[in-house]
């Protein structure tokens, strides 16, 4: 995780080795999948900003919720993404918010 006021409190140490369970309720069982979760997710905001498409639950959990491990919630501001990943880019270097195999993003 690479520090940035969007994601204040949720550092390496706080969070560890959890496994994205779900995004939006919808079940992630993949990278590719995750990425086109947050990519739709912020889409939904762009075309139709509200309440209700602001911010994206990402369900986390160590290991498998099938294992009985409960999922906790991440809680991310959907309209400060774009702004974020530029911060991140600049303050890190890093040139791309995803690997090249990865689907371009809205974001």
């Amino acid at each position: 995780i690479l520090s940035d006021e969007a994601n204040t409190g949720y550092t390496f140490d706080s969070i560890g080795l959890e496994v994205v369970q779900a995004v939006n309720g919808v079940d992630v069982y993949s990278m590719s999948g995750f990425v086109e979760c947050m990519d739709n997710a912020y889409q939904a905001y762009v075309d139709a900003p509200s309440r209700d498409t602001r911010f994206v639950r990402i369900e986390l959990a160590r290991g498998s919720t099938l294992s009985g491990a409960t999922p906790y919630l991440v809680v991310l501001d959907v309209s400060d993404l774009a702004e974020s990943s530029e911060r991140v880019s600049e303050r890190y270097g890093v040139s791309r918010d995803r690997s090249p195999e990865l689907p371009d993003g809205k974001w």
